[in-house]
Formats: structure tokens, C-alpha cells, sequence
């Protein structure tokens, strides 16, 4: 039962102003570059948060405990859910382990008493699917509950766990609100469910292993002389050492299988020249006492040896042969075979041993191979994390870095760091070519050239391949033919492709060549894997950071030629007018006295109409100014600027008989005269739009909060319906008609341009015939 996604996801308590504007906006659609930078962030604090875990083997091998802390992982990238984790027993299913409360006590209660095996279907169908199960909406019938004991519970997300490929129990989540399952939510409870079942994997193996070494134990002489050796032949070299030091004068020989040959590999030194050269030539599989041991799996004593029967030329000299075979994961490994000059049979006690060091070296190979196939891992996990913490320095250039070579260059850097000596390059197609895009490291002169000049796209199967099957290819032997490059190729030994995909579609492929023999290991293929996989994601995201940029330059080129229209428009448009004027009055002055009443009522709005007119191209050129003709911040000191509106507005506040309140206000850091240009403009406002019959009364407070200043300008006026907010900071919008209110409208659009050159923010709270406030912010003096 599942946690809340990782995704837009709001804090606990009442949400600002901010959060509730965010919600208007949608949410991220499935295979944007923010949608794939929000899952490359959530895979990475899963990968980052289960280091932790596995860190804990080191010294912690209760599989529970390892359980509960991948719970607290969960739930702490899920924090809003609750974790549980079940396993099958005697028909239930068991509660194992719980992170969080269900909300529910009936459910609780029922979790605690065991739920029925086969009718609890949101545990059964990824038990027996081997697949996640994700329920946006929990359909109850599913499990047979009712509402009264799920009480909340809205959505599920059940995960299975496997340890060794076999479900070992079942991962729950769930929250109390319905919300859909990202693909960022299923990487991670995907991601640390499937790490969880590889780690518990780790610490039962290691318990095996100590109880193969408290069996060891008792092989004294063995362990003593091998219990520091993992190398195969190292550890049978100590296992013919112990037997001919307990045995006396035996041959012994440790074969590895190789195709349908058993071929020695170490051999006891007094074995005699013809018969250790047909010892290491190979022994057919179906020579009968290897075949026997092979087929039973157990030592095969052979009395009266027949080298003729056996096909072991030269042998005729032993009396006794024995072979004990090794077998791990299923796979044949080796045979340890004896021979002996002195009898025909083997004593009793001589059995004994063979079967107690032969033992003994099986548990030693198992070890081994454990041992091996830990190191592996770890290997692989630790390139995991060296991808992880190399490209996160990557990640971080997006706030900075948009060139997408630059970032595969990075990226680059990060695979060759932990590679042998090669080269790596990218590659996109061009028409019939695949042309290098970016390259990191030296290729020979001859084939730079071709690289440099295309490579054919049809005959360049190195990069055809990951192209059109989205999957890497790998060469640890490179086939020159592959390519069709010839001696061109010379020296590249082992090369690596993987596609780069980008919005769903291969943008790219990304090579790596190597100049030595590099059987590319797990570790080796999760280090290109993770790095390419997280290239896709960088790549996008730098991409949405360019289209951003690139629409922000648009915008600013627009603004500036609006600007610079309104202001040459505005300008230009004056001398007209003001020619339209002076003939108005010569026309007045002429003929003012005929006594024409309709003549004079036409110059009337003539006039009037000119002269608002004349209003509002100043005001248009003062709204374009704002940017064009600021003034460079310095610091202002506002409880000195306040005198001085107060008194540039002492005439208005006369006639309303208005007062204004100042409280000290702290100093900004702006252009002073626009600042005071603000005040005037949202005081002037407020003593304008005043309630008939009621005094009007200003108050005019300020706040610092870190580096910025809030001021609050506090009137008693008419108030402004919620609806007009945003329209009111709109040039040349009215509430009003010019018979009610004079004025152009332009003086709130000033306002806020002005306090958007200075990075700040304008904004009103009002309540009709009450008055309004207006906030706005600007930077601190210091």
C-alpha cells in the first residue's frame, strides 16, 4: 500500500498564495523535460538513500532489520504513507514488518491477525505475476474488505520481493489520498524493493559462507593452507598438497572442463611426462569414470585402473584411480582426480580423505565462487555510485551549462575516468553519414580522418545496431568487419555502444573504444548504462533550459521594441497635437465673439479632447521611460522621501481634507525617484478614490524581511471588487468613468513596471466600501 508520489507534491497546512496559483497550472505531462528531470532527481535520492542500506552489511545481517530500513527509506522519500511488508505462512499472510500508521485500527487489527493467502488479491497477483501492482483508485473487493475497515485508504501500490529469482514476500504502500502512481514514484519503490532482495541475497549467502567455514574447520590441515585463497588453481594446488602429504605417494590432478575435454590445470610434480601431456591435451567427457562422476556428482572410486577403458594413454602404471567432480550453479567446474602406484583399491581410510578434502576443496570453490560474485556486485555498485556522484556534478550545470556537447563531453569524462586508455566519441546521423558531434581522447591519423569525414550509416553497424534496437552492444573482442573500417581499425580492441534517448527517441549513439583486451563486466555496463541513461535526462533538461532562455530573449526583444515604439509614437505624436491646439485657439480667438453657441460648444470638445489626449501620450512616455531612463539603485532613505511626497501632495490632501501616518521606515536600495514616482501615483490613488463624506486616511508601513522590504500603503476608500485586482495594474485600464474619477489609468501600471525593474512585487488586499491595501517590495539597502 502506497506513499504519496514524489512529484508536486505541497507542504502540510495552508497553502500560500503561490501553491494555490500553482495549482491552477497543470502537471507535468508524461515525457517532458520536467516530468524526466523530476525522475532522474527521485532515481537518484532512492540510489543516494539506499547507499545508506547497503552500507549496513558490513555489519548487519538481520534480513528484518534490513527490511525496516528500506521502510524507512520509503517513507521518507513517501512521507504522506505507511509501509508494510508481508510473507506467506500456513495459509496467511504474515505481517513482517510496519513504517507508519494505517490510520485504521479494524484494518490494523486485521493486518496483525493474518490475512487469507488465496483471497487477498493485491498481495497474490504480484506474488504470483512476479510484477508491481499499482492501484490509483484500492478496489476493496479485491482483498474481500469492506469501507468500514479500510477506513481512508485510497491508494496501493503492492511490490515483490525476490531474493535469489524467488519471491521471498511482499512490499505494501498506501496513503489516504488518491493520487496517480509517476513513473518517478514506481522507479523508486521499484529501485529500493529490487536493491532490498539483492542485499538480503548477500547477507544469506554470507551466512552460508560461515557455515561453509565452520565445516572447513575441521579439515585443519586444508584450511591452514588455503583459507586466504580464493583463485581456483591456487586452491587445488593446497588440496593435492594436503592429499599426498596425507596419502604419501599419490598422483593428483585438478581438471577444468573446456568444451568436451576435461584438461588438466595443475598437476602433482612426480606425474610422469607422457601421461601429464595427455593429461593436459584433455580427457573426452564420456571417458566412463569422468562421465559416472560428472553424472552422479559424487566421488567415483575406481579399483583396478584400465587406461585403455579410460582412454588415458601411459597410465598403465596405476593400480587405483578416483575422481571427484565439482559442480557450481549448476554447472560443471572440475574434476579433482587420483591415481596410485602402490595398490589395486583404495583403504578405507584413504576414502575417508578423499572425501574430506575433496569436500573440503568444494566448499572452497563454492566460497570462491560466492566470494567472486560479491566482488562482482559490489563492482557494480560502486560504479553505480561513481556514475551517480560523476554526473551529479553534470546535473548541476544546467542551472549554467545549456551547449548539450559540453554535457556529453562531461559525460565522457566521467566513463574514460574509470576505464583502461581509449577514446570516446558521440555520434548523430546526417543524412547518409554519422557525424561526431563530440569526442574525448586520440584516435590514429588515418581513421580520425574518416571519423572526421563520416562514417557510412548503413555500413557502420557499431552504431546501427544500438540505433535501431535501443539497446547498448558490447565487443569485448572488436570485430573490425562490423564496421567495414579494415586496417583502419587497428589497435581498438574492445568497444562499447549505447543509443541516447531523448523524449522517447534516439537522439544519438555513444561510443567508447578501447586500446585493451576489456571483458566488459557488470560493473562495466552499469557504469555506461547509468551515465548514458542519465545523459537522456540532462540532455532534455538542457534543452528546456535553452527554449526558456531563448523565449526570454524573444520576450525582451519584443519589450524593448514596444518600448521604443510607445516612446518614439508618443514623442511624434505630440507635434501634430500640438498644431491641432494652437489652431483650436486661433480659431476661438477669431471667431470666439460671433456669438456661434454651436461653434464655440465644438472648440469646447475639441479642446478637451486634445488635451486628454496630450494627457495620455505623457503618460505613455512616462510608462516607457520607466526602463528606458531609470536611474542606477543607490540607497534611498524613505522616511526623507515620504516628506517629500507629503508635501508634493499637500494641495490634494487640503482639499479632501485627508490625512497620511508614516511609521520609520528602513532604507531600500533603488532609483529614488521612481520610488517617490510609486508613492505619489498609490497615495494620490487613495486620497482620489475616497468614500463621499468620509475623511481619507493613508497609512503607510514597512517590514524588512531578509534582503527585501515590504511596504504596506493602507487607505479607507471605496475598495476594489476581487475580480478587478489584476485588471487595475493593466495601462489605460478604468473602474470608472472620467464623470466619476478623472485620470488616465496609467498610474498603477507605472507603479508596478517601476517595481518590477527593481525585482520586486506589487500586490492589494481590498474589501469593497472598506478600503484597500497595496503591498509591494523592493531590495534593502544593505
Amino acid at each position: 500500500m502506497p506513499a504519496p508520489p514524489l512529484t508536486a507534491r505541497p507542504p502540510p497546512g495552508p497553502a500560500p498564495a503561490e501553491a494555490v496559483m500553482a495549482e491552477a497550472h497543470p502537471v507535468p505531462e508524461p515525457d517532458s523535460p520536467a516530468w524526466q528531470t523530476a525522475e532522474l532527481e527521485a532515481r537518484t535520492r532512492a540510489l543516494e538513500g539506499f547507499a545508506d542500506l547497503t552500507r549496513d552489511l558490513s555489519f548487519q545481517t538481520d534480513p528484518y532489520a534490513l527490511i525496516r530500513r528500506a521502510q524507512e527509506l520509503a517513507q521518507s522519500l513517501l512521507p504522506q504513507g505507511f509501509a508494510v511488508y508481508y510473507e506467506p505462512e500456513g495459509g496467511l499472510w504474515r505481517l513482517k514488518s510496519q513504517v507508519g500508521d494505517l490510520g485504521s485500527p479494524s484494518l490494523q487489527a486485521l493486518l496483525d491477525a493474518g490475512l487469507p493467502f488465496e483471497d487477498t488479491q493485491n498481495l497474490l497477483i504480484p506474488w504470483q505475476s512476479g510484477q508491481p501492482l499499482y492501484q490509483q483508485a484500492y478496489d476493496m473487493t479485491l482483498d474481500r474488505l469492506t469501507g468500514e475497515t479500510v477506513g481512508q485508504l485510497q491508494s496501493t501500490a503492492t511490490i515483490p520481493m525476490l531474493v535469489g529469482g524467488e519471491p521471498r514476500g511482499v512490499f505494501a504502500f498506501g496513503l489516504n489520498s488518491p493520487l496517480p502512481w509517476s513513473r518517478a514514484d514506481r522507479a523508486v519503490l521499484e529501485s529500493i524493493t529490487r536493491s532490498l532482495g539483492s542485499a538480503i541475497e548477500r547477507v544469506e549467502r554470507t551466512r552460508t559462507l560461515e557455515v561453509e567455514r565452520a565445516a572447513l574447520d575441521a579439515f585443519v590441515q586444508f584450511t591452514e593452507t588455503a583459507a586466504d585463497l580464493t583463485d581456483v588453481h591456487a586452491l587445488a594446488q593446497q588440496a593435492i598438497d594436503v592429499l599426498q602429504r596425507t596419502l604419501g605417494p599419490v598422483s593428483a590432478a585438478y581438471y577444468d572442463l573446456e568444451g568436451e575435454l576435461w584438461k588438466a590445470r595443475v598437476l602433482s610434480p612426480e606425474i610422469p611426462v607422457p601421461v601429464a601431456d595427455t593429461l593436459r591435451a584433455g580427457i573426452p567427457m564420456d571417458a566412463p569414470s569422468y562421465a559416472e562422476a560428472l553424472r552422479t556428482r559424487q566421488l567415483v572410486l575406481v579399483p583396478a585402473w584400465e587406461p585403455e577403458r579410460e582412454g588415458v594413454e601411459h597410465s598403465g602404471m596405476y593400480g587405483a584411480g578416483a575422481m571427484y567432480p565439482y559442480v557450481v550453479d549448476g554447472e560443471p567446474r572440475g574434476m579433482l582426480g587420483l591415481g596410485t602406484q602402490v595398490a589395486r583399491d583404495w583403504t578405507p581410510r584413504e576414502q575417508a580423505i578423499i572425501r574430506a578434502v575433496g569436500r573440503s576443496l568444494g566448499l572452497a570453490l563454492e566460497r570462491s565462487e560466492a566470494a567472486h560474485r560479491l566482488e562482482r556486485q559490489n563492482a557494480e555498485l560502486e560504479a553505480r555510485t561513481r556514475a551517480l556522484e560523476g554526473f551529479a556534478d553534470l546535473t548541476r550545470d544546467l542551472s549554467f551549462q545549456t551547449d548539450p556537447y559540453a554535457l556529453i563531453r562531461r559525460a565522457m569524462e566521467v566513463v574514460l575516468a574509470q576505464l583502461p586508455p581509449g577514446v570516446a566519441l558521440y555520434y548523430e546521423p546526417d543524412g547518409n553519414v554519422w557525424r561526431a558531434r563530440a569526442q574525448l581522447g586520440t584516435l590514429r591519423a588515418d581513421l580520425q580522418a574518416a571519423v572526421d569525414a563520416g562514417l557510412p550509416f548503413d555500413e557502420t553497424q557499431n552504431l546501427r545496431i544500438p540505433q535501431q534496437t535501443r539497446l547498448p552492444h558490447y565487443q569485448s573482442e572488436y570485430d573490425a568487419g562490423t564496421d567495414r573500417l579494415g586496417d583502419l581499425a587497428l589497435g581498438i580492441v574492445a568497444t562499447a555502444t549505447l543509443p541516447v534517448i531523448t523524449e522517447g527517441a534516439v537522439r544519438g549513439v555513444f561510443a567508447v573504444a578501447l586500446y585493451s583486451l576489456r571483458p566488459w563486466t557488470p560493473a562495466d555496463r552499469a557504469l555506461l548504462e547509468t551515465v548514458v541513461r542519465s545523459l537522456g535526462l540532462a540532455l532534455e533538461g538542457a534543452q528546456g533550459v535553452q527554449d526558456l532562455q531563448r523565449r526570454t530573449a524573444e520576450l525582451e526583444r519584443s519589450n524593448r521594441e514596444l518600448e521604443q515604439f510607445a516612446y518614439v509614437a508618443s514623442h511624434d505624436l505630440q507635434e501634430p497635437l500640438r498644431t491641432v491646439t494652437s489652431f483650436v485657439e486661433l480659431l476661438n480667438r477669431r471667431y470666439g465673439d460671433h456669438g456661434d453657441a454651436r461653434a464655440q460648444q465644438y472648440v469646447a470638445h475639441i479642446t478637451d479632447g486634445t488635451r486628454r489626449m496630450s494627457q495620455l501620450i505623457q503618460d505613455l512616455l512616462a510608462f516607457s521611460r520607466v526602463t528606458s531612463q531609470g536611474r542606477a539603485p543607490q540607497p534611498v532613505d524613505m522616511n526623507r522621501l515620504m516628506d517629500d511626497v507629503r508635501q508634493d501632495l499637500g494641495t490634494q490632501f487640503v482639499q479632501r481634507g485627508g490625512t497620511l501616518a508614516v511609521d520609520p521606515l528602513p532604507a531600500v536600495r533603488a532609483d529614488g525617484t521612481q520610488v517617490r514616482q510609486v508613492m505619489q501615483n498609490l497615495i494620490g490613488n487613495a486620497l482620489k478614490f475616497s468614500v463621499p463624506g468620509r475623511a481619507p486616511h493613508i497609512q503607510v508601513r514597512a517590514v524588512r524581511e531578509g534582503g527585501r522590504v515590504q511596504f504596506d500603503v493602507q487607505d479607507n476608500g471605496i475598495g476594489i471588487a476581487p475580480e478587478y485586482y489584476d485588471r487595475i495594474f493593466t495601462i489605460f485600464q478604468r473602474l470608472h468613468t472620467r464623470e466619476q474619477y478623472e485620470g488616465s489609468g496609467i498610474g498603477l501600471s507605472i507603479a508596478r513596471r517601476i517595481v518590477e525593474r527593481h525585482g520586486g512585487s506589487i500586490w492589494l488586499d481590498s474589501a469593497i466600501g472598506q478600503g484597500t491595501t497595496f503591498h509591494f517590495t523592493l531590495p534593502a539597502a544593505d
